[in-house]
């Protein structure tokens, strides 16, 4: 029994040794951020069918276009971005984070993305960065950026990318906006 429980107790420190070990290196990286952000998307959809007897077919639902605009909310939500340091090759201290979620209208697919980012390594006057993108496969795979920087996140003014396919025989408008909870 002393010798089961020497290694009982050579164990026990080894265990303590290497949980104080990780609680140690877990203190030497940043903590992390929560933030919350205003997300909303819409998109506006109309497919000319023309006026005569007759009507065009949506290309990709198969459906006899009605000349109608139809308008969806996509999202409409605040949403919790956390930021917080990712394991890489260099050791980075910078914090980063992102959200996104995809949807379907009239057949087409719609993402909304954001993403925040923290620069610690390096000072700056405009650490946080916010980007903005938008993705669509309509009339053909899209993807619509913007970014802003500001010094805190309650400092960004809203982000809003928008693009639309008018003139097309579909017309799809998609607006996403993204606006920090004060």
């Amino acid at each position: 029994m002393k010798c089961s429980a020497g290694w009982t107790i050579r164990i026990l420190a080894a265990t303590t040794m290497i949980l104080a070990g990780a609680v140690c290196a877990d203190d030497a990286q940043p903590k992390g951020e929560t933030h919350a952000f205003k997300v909303r998307g819409i998109v506006s959809y109309r497919c000319y069918g023309g006026y005569g007897p007759v009507k065009g077919v949506d290309s990709r639902t198969k459906v006899v276009c009605d000349n109608e605009t139809k308008k969806k909310t996509l999202v409409d939500e605040v949403v919790k971005v956390l930021i917080k340091s990712e394991p890489n090759p260099d050791d980075s201290k910078d914090l980063y984070g992102s959200w996104n979620k995809d949807f379907q209208f009239e057949g087409r697919k719609f993402t909304a993305f954001l993403a925040l980012s923290k620069e610690i390594d390096k000072p700056s006057k405009t650490p946080y960065r916010l980007a903005v993108d938008a993705y669509d496969d309509e009339p053909s795979p899209r993807r619509t950026s913007t970014s802003a920087d500001a010094a805190q996140v309650k400092e960004l003014n809203a982000l809003t990318v928008q693009y639309s396919s008018m003139g097309q025989p579909v017309e799809i408008e998609y607006t996403l906006s993204v606006t920090p909870v004060q």
